[in-house]
């Protein structure tokens, strides 16, 4: 049986609302701003066989969404299928909202991303389509087209100058086969002129511009690699990537200096064996007025490691944090970091990764981390390095901290640890972040067992200092009946008064329940909720999301923790069988945060007693003075005073002048 939940946000309404519709998501708008849309498919079902019923757009409908919910305009057209494509698997909005790209009106533009099924087995076709929202109609009351670019756009560049107008570039990428002997036919070949096929398969990366004098976006720039020259293990590590920053707007281009393997010579028996050396060969070109100049070229030469149990050894760079795996030095030039990625015997599916630091001219400055299962960047804490966390398995696992660009591990501990001797071992999950604490910085980590008392069952979160000293546990009520549940760990929302202020300094914590509902129904729900205290030890709870009977299902949960306005996106998923052939339908909820608060000034700004006075940013005693937060630990010291203004919000307490006191810093 599940117990009935309250919450002090229950009656938080949403800021808006999406409604129930073929699909919804957010939109980069104009001006930084976050926008959204929905959309409404029309299709028509065709009874293919007593099995199969297949299904073909015939319409469509977006509508865009201003950051505050507004209704901004629609666009909306039929499907327009050529004579050799049958089916839309794929539609969706190119998630930006753009100005003068596609036309020279002074409408915004919103782009339609599709693949459509051709008549020719194994064959799609790509392209993107783009409407002037509130532009002109044609002869049937459709949005007209402005523009159409072959294939999907797959990349998006911002090269607006700061404070200048709106320019993009827009990529798409065309998988070519290039014969040089002008031979195409389809017959197996073997021996060198199978090789020299595979060396054939190119991936081609054009640009577009921003509308031209014909009143169209025009190609910029192109650039070609082989396929068998593809960065990393070929399959998911970019070769492209695009970044703006204050050198300059850039695309990067990755690849093998050569083919990652050895020729082979038949696809019915392909000796697929890695080049012993190899170099990885990064490009930049740089947006010099209308056109992309190479401008840098680094060449990091490599071998496959020759341990027995190594099949390949993968070089790339963005493997690691993107396009953050790029550094631009005081001269202007881009130093990288490169993950080596070992493939091991019997293992398919995960690599031993290593890192490594690269200057501009293809030198390795320094070793990051080597011979880790995973990595993890952690939250940025203001005064301290960027901090990765690596994960390493012998015999039990390892967390290292390692502050970056410096590639010093700062701190490390076992995933199993005792509080004392006589405590029994302890497990923690790789889910962890830190987030700020005085003048420092903790680890939260997420624990593999659960607690369980009277009140229910009750997620654990353990928290470390910087030097990975136990400090204490987190208690969360999650109830009765939970089968499964994970954490939301982030250095922002573990900040208390991210979902909900108040004088306590209490810690809020989210996390995704599957919570059996009885007759064998499993129901996912999302719980933010409060720790538990001595005052408390039921917790309390802040909002539980649960199914909603007309939106359905939990779908999508997204924090945007931005400076000025966070919020929490909560989206909903419903198969409407009944009208749609079971397609699935999607709505969204959108909340400002913190969800509300208790603070109503009862905290004095000013407090005079006891010898000790506090202004605010200042508390003033006689004598030493020390300040602790809510767990005990001293955060600041000093003697007579001791400014606080620098520490989180959050509850503190003063100990000087013989006396103690809370205060509240904002």
């Amino acid at each position: 049986m599940v117990l009935s939940r309250s919450g002090l946000a229950d009656d938080v309404k949403p800021v808006f609302e999406l409604p129930l519709t073929d699909k919804c998501g957010d939109l980069d708008g104009p001006n930084g701003e976050m926008w959204y849309y929905t959309a409404s498919l029309t299709y028509e079902y065709k009874q293919m066989n007593e099995f199969w019923t297949d299904y073909f757009l015939r319409h469509y409908v977006f509508t865009i969404y201003n950051e505050a919910g507004e209704l901004v305009g629609t666009v909306e057209d039929d499907m327009h299928y050529a004579d050799d494509e049958l089916r839309v698997p794929y539609v969706d909005l190119l998630p930006v909202v753009t100005k003068k790209f596609f036309n020279d009106d002074d409408n915004y533009e919103v782009a339609v991303g599709f693949a459509v099924n051709s008549t020719t087995p194994g064959i799609n076709h790509y392209r993107t389509v783009a409407y002037s929202i509130g532009g002109d109609k044609d002869s049937k009351g459709n949005s007209a087209i402005v523009a159409t670019i072959p294939e999907m756009v797959s990349d998006v560049l911002d090269a607006s100058a700061e404070g200048g107008e709106e320019r993009y570039m827009m990529a798409v990428i065309n998988n070519n086969m290039v014969f040089a002997d002008g031979d195409d036919s389809d017959e197996e070949e073997t021996g060198e002129e199978f090789w020299n096929r595979q060396l054939s398969y190119q991936s081609e990366v054009v640009v577009y511009d921003r509308v031209g004098a014909d009143g169209k976006p025009h190609v910029i720039f192109r650039h070609t690699t082989q396929q068998v020259c593809m960065p990393g293990e070929q399959e998911d590590t970019p070769f492209i990537m695009s970044l703006k920053n204050s050198h300059g707007s850039f695309y990067v281009f990755a690849k093998y200096k050569e083919p990652l393997y050895n020729p082979y010579y038949s696809s019915a028996d392909p000796d697929m064996s890695q080049r012993e050396s190899n170099s990885l060969v990064i490009e930049l070109y740089k947006l010099n007025g209308d056109k992309f100049e190479l401008c840098q070229t680094t060449e990091y030469p490599f071998v496959k490691d020759n341990a027995e149990d190594v099949i390949a050894s993968y070089y790339a760079v963005g493997n690691f944090r993107y396009t953050a795996d790029i550094i631009f030095n005081a001269d202007g030039k881009a130093d990288f970091y490169i993950t080596k990625q070992n493939k091991l015997v019997g293992n398919d599916e995960s690599y031993i990764n290593s890192y490594y630091f690269v200057r501009a001219d293809g030198t390795k400055e320094k070793t990051v981390f080597e011979n880790c299962t995973n990595s993890q960047m952690l939250s940025g804490v203001a005064g301290h390095p960027e901090q990765c966390m690596f994960v390493t398995y012998d015999n039990g696992y390892m967390f290292h901290f390692v502050d970056l660009p410096e590639a010093k591990e700062v701190a490390s501990m076992s995933n199993v640890f005792m509080i004392d001797d006589f405590s029994d071992p302890e497990y923690l999950l790789a889910n962890c972040d830190r987030t700020a604490c005085g003048n420092s910085y903790r680890y939260a980590f997420e624990m593999r067992m659960p607690d369980e008392d009277g009140y229910g069952l009750k997620m654990r979160v353990a928290w470390f200092d910087d030097k990975c000293n136990f400090v204490n546990y987190d208690y969360i009520n999650m109830g009765l009946d939970v089968q499964y549940a994970v954490l939301y760990l982030d250095g922002t929302v573990l900040q208390p008064d991210f979902f909900y202020k108040d004088k306590t300094g209490k810690r809020e914590y989210m996390l995704l329940l599957k919570r059996d509902t009885g007759d064998g129904l499993i129901e996912e729900q999302l719980l933010i909720g409060q720790v538990t205290d001595e005052a408390n030890p039921a917790g309390q709870d802040i909002r539980l999301f649960t199914p909603d009977s007309e939106k359905g299902a939990l779908g999508s949960i997204v924090v945007y923790a931005l400076t000025e306005e966070p919020h929490l996106n909560v989206g909903y998923k419903k198969t409407e069988a009944e009208l749609t052939k079971s397609r699935e339908c999607y709505a969204l909820e959108v909340y400002n945060m913190p969800f509300g608060s208790d603070d109503t000034g009862a905290v004095d700004e000013i407090i005079v007693g006891d010898g000790i006075s506090f202004d605010g940013k200042v508390v003033t005693a006689a004598g030493e003075i020390s300040v602790y937060d809510v767990y005990g630990v001293e955060v600041a010291s000093g003697v007579n005073s001791v400014a606080v203004d620098g520490l989180q919000a959050g509850v503190y307490v003063i100990s000087a002048a013989e006396k103690t006191c809370k205060i509240f810093v904002k």
